[in-house]
């Protein structure tokens, strides 16, 4: 049975005071405040961004997350689309790729800004102000007070995962969603509202739209985790039932987000769908399948040991300590639901090489689960709302003096992990020094246990100042924000100088660009309009990605010839070593250009069947030119190498989607393209249709035949039946929406009348009944659902209190009574009749609920 919807903020123990079913204007003042303060902590540490004009831009390792349909819009801004860039975007200029995501709410209402620089800046703002308010509502929906739930807010908003993601956006963009997504799910699940799962499906899709899709799997995981907590101990079903019920409900919701988000996010798992590895799982991985556990042990105690990373202790120790010492002294489900949320983003933190998990996330769409610390807004999200319960309840004076000592002894252990860190944190926590700022923090939260165990009588000022030394310790991570610098700045540092340089250079001599050493994708080519052998798709085949980053380092010039780059940026020694021509230094890059000429069309002469190690091996093999011999697929020729006579590609029209070549062969041969290989690639030879396939597992090839031939290749975009169907499926999302509003609108005002008078119902002693005796009489009077169906009584009813009486209140199907205002007695009352007296108004208003109950008058 669902529970009662009693608003989207939910009153805290602490507040008991105010009145059931009542909200006084004070409480929305204060609830006002305490988000005014979260907004002006954010401001403060996010100072140089807001108030400077600064911006998030760190190289590479930001620009893959920067989002490239920024550029597409200036294209348009300034003549029209003429260039989608394959490379990245598989050919779907708009939609494809979390860098595009020109569907997604916040980079639509971001668009008229024509600068990129300031439109990722603000949009990297708006998602952490997004999350920071939304774990403000979600505490006070989970019960916690205002004060509460701002310090869990600002925990996450300042805390360390969210400073340190900003260099990894699209988690934040995800992360956004999140706390919104878990709320109007429990509001769905435990209230039985269809406006809260209307909601919930429509943020669903925005975080599947947001870039970063594996955090809806963290994203179900809290959830549940967290509505489980909230789940009442008689609501009529089984506990497998409420469970298979929760997680359906859940899917549901994410299915219909998925399906409106089909036509943005179903090129992203094209490439991927059709890479190498996409056919069939490891067999390895469930030959493993037996001894995980004995796995997990051993990898729990390596990492333990000789593995302390920021990412796996500084920050998800800060949180984990807090989160245990709350537990300890709160032995409510919600809190030890939230205790096992952090459990499990700790468990996923040791146990990178579990066959267990590994047999989870070498599934196809979960794939890319394994990169290292994303689990940890698992700790973040529980860590933050056990602060807000260790808040609230050291305000209600719940401490008990042995969890202090306990608290001391976790935060001697991270201590200890501290010591033994590779790499502390960022800014003031430098690498040569282990303890950094932190060590003062440490040791008094470690003094002050201590003190507590030891000093009874000084136990009662403990708390409020070990909640302010754990406070600090989680703030601190994330005060030293990302470094901002100016869009001046940015272009002028050698990382991004190096790419203008080759703009300037590749405009006379055109050919693909590429920067030896990092092996880091980069989307600033993009921004000045050049041509990179690189397709950064983060579902692609992780062949795909190894070839990547093998040709991300010093190679021959037959090989840059054959996958058509010209320019590379490098140092003096990989220069010398390949025989390249400098052109221009740029601080420690080198601008040089290959002697190769590139090649855009080929002919190879010898084809050699293989996979991708067999194409990976001729790469390497320096005697092998890859322009003459290429690694096809065995389907394609057989499993014997065969030999091709040489012919002739004459490249008739380039454009970005389309390519139109003349071929001159003796005998039957293969065309090979310097284009990225996708499906959506047809090859006709004149006029007849011809199949594709790829050469190195990367480019786009297909076969010819003899003579001479015009071969033309299109690449289409499949996307009209996706469209239709995430079309349709958006519209009938806002049509159920717009339903759901009208129906949940009032009919009309009420009349302007003044209040009804009332009068006592009539008390009745049961006969027999002596007056005052120990057995009560009572005058029940049952609250039922209206007739048409919808669940909702017929209005609220008045408890006046008066001498003689108290009040107790009990569910229908619950025989054992539970006192609703013992300080006071009561009478029930009934509008329509005269008045009490002013002296016994006394009075509360119950509000309107979907579940009967009985109310008993007693003497």
């Amino acid at each position: 049975m669902a529970q009662p919807d009693d608003g989207l903020i939910s009153e805290s123990p602490c507040e008991g005071r105010q009145r059931a079913g009542t909200r006084s204007g004070l409480g929305l003042w204060n609830d006002a405040a305490w988000v005014a303060v979260v907004l002006a902590f954010s401001a403060i540490q996010y100072r140089a961004t807001v108030f400077l004009g600064r911006h998030w831009l760190f190289g590479d390792n930001s620009f893959q997350n920067f989002p490239w349909h920024y550029f597409v819009w200036d294209r348009v801004r300034h003549g029209g689309l003429a260039d989608p860039c394959l490379e990245m975007s598989l050919g779907f200029p708009l939609l494809a790729e979390p860098q595009v995501q020109a569907l997604y709410l916040f980079n639509t209402a971001l668009w008229p800004i024509a600068d990129p620089f300031v439109s990722f800046t603000l949009k990297l703002l708006l998602h952490m102000l997004a999350a920071t308010i939304g774990m403000y509502v979600l505490a006070r929906q989970l019960g916690r007070s205002p004060m509460a739930s701002a310090a869990a807010a600002i925990v996450l908003g300042g805390g360390s995962f969210m400073v340190y993601r900003i260099v990894h956006a699209p988690l934040l963009f995800g992360l956004a969603w999140l706390p919104w997504i878990v709320l109007l799910f429990m509001r769905a699940r435990l209230h039985g509202s269809r406006l809260a799962f209307i909601g919930l499906v429509g943020c669903c899709a925005m975080q599947l739209l947001s870039g970063h899709q594996q955090m809806a799997v963290y994203t179900f995981i809290a959830a549940v985790v967290i509505t489980a907590g909230r789940r009442a101990d008689a609501d009529g079903r089984s506990l497998w039932r409420w469970w298979a019920q929760t997680l359906g409900l859940l899917t549901c919701g994410y299915i219909g987000g998925l399906i409106i988000a089909m036509v943005q996010v179903s090129p992203s798992y094209e490439l991927y769908l059709y890479g190498p590895r996409a056919q069939a799982m490891d067999p390895n991985l469930a030959r493993q399948f037996g001894c995980s556990l004995k796995d997990l042990a051993v990898n729990f105690l390596a990492n333990a040991s000789a593995d302390w990373k920021f990412e796996k202790v500084a920050f998800p120790g800060s949180i984990a300590w807090v989160a245990i010492v709350a537990a300890l002294w709160r032995r409510d489900r919600l809190c030890w639901a939230l205790l096992t949320l952090v459990g499990i983003g700790l468990l996923l933190s040791w146990s990178d090489t579990n066959p267990l998990y590994n047999l989870i996330t070498h599934l196809p769409i979960v794939s890319k689960l394994r990169a290292p610390g994303r689990y940890g807004v698992l700790i973040a999200i529980g860590g933050a709302l056990l602060l807000a319960h260790l808040v609230d309840d050291i305000r209600q004076r719940r401490v008990r003096r042995p969890m202090l000592a306990v608290l001391g002894a976790l935060v001697l252990l991270e201590a200890v992990a501290l010591m033994t860190s590779r790499r502390v944190g960022l800014g003031p926590f430098a690498a040569d020094d282990p303890l950094g700022w932190q060590a003062p923090i440490l040791l008094a939260a470690l003094l002050a246990s201590a003190v507590a165990a030891l000093r009874p009588r000084l136990t009662p000022a403990l708390p409020p100042a070990l909640l302010v030394l754990a406070a600090v310790e989680l703030g601190l991570f994330g005060v030293t924000e990302q470094p901002a610098v100016t869009k001046q700045e940015w272009l002028e540092a050698p990382d991004q100088r190096i790419y203008q340089l080759a703009a300037e250079h590749a405009a006379g001599a055109p050919g693909a660009f590429v920067r030896w050493r990092d092996g880091l994708p980069s989307n600033v080519s993009i921004y000045y309009g050049i041509p990179q052998t690189r397709c950064y798709t983060p579902m692609a085949a992780g062949e795909l990605e190894a070839l990547h980053t093998y040709f991300y380092g010093p190679n021959r010039p037959s090989l840059l010839a054959a996958f058509g780059v010209r320019w590379v940026a490098t140092d003096d020694e990989f220069a010398r070593a390949e025989g390249l021509e400098p052109v221009e230094r740029v601080g420690r890059w080198l601008l040089c250009e290959s002697p190769e000429e590139p090649l855009r069309a080929y002919i190879p002469t010898e084809l050699i069947p293989g996979d991708f190690p067999t194409a990976m091996q001729v790469l390497r093999d320096r005697h092998v030119d890859p322009r003459q011999t290429v690694v096809v697929p065995p389907d394609l020729i057989g499993s014997e190498p065969i030999s091709c006579p040489e012919g002739e590609a004459e490249v008739l029209e380039d454009l970005p989607g389309r390519m139109v070549v003349r071929t001159r062969v003796a005998q039957p041969g293969l065309l090979v393209v310097t284009r990225l290989w996708t499906p959506h690639w047809s090859a006709s030879v004149d006029g007849q249709s011809m199949p594709t396939t790829r050469a190195y597992s990367y480019l786009l090839a297909t076969p010819v035949t003899p003579g001479e031939h015009t071969v033309v290749l299109d690449y289409q975009m499949p996307l009209v039946e996706v469209a239709g169907v995430s079309i349709a499926a958006t519209l009938g999302w806002f049509v159920w929406l717009l339903i759901e509003l009208r129906r949940r609108r009032p009919r009309g005002l009420p009349p302007l009348a003044p209040i009804p008078c009332a009068r006592i119902l009539p008390h009745t002693p049961r006969e027999g009944a002596v007056p005052n005796s120990a057995e009560p009489a009572s005058a029940q009077v049952r609250r039922t659902s209206n007739a048409n169906g919808r669940g909702r009584g017929f209005g609220p009813f008045i408890l006046m209190h008066a001498p003689g009486t108290r009040s107790v209140v009990r569910r229908s199907n619950d025989q054992s009574p539970r006192p609703l205002h013992d300080s006071r007695p009561a009478v029930a009352v009934r509008p329509g009749d005269c008045p009490l007296p002013r002296s016994s108004r006394s009075a509360v208003a119950v509000r309107r609920s979907h579940r009967s109950f009985q109310h008993t008058t007693t003497h």
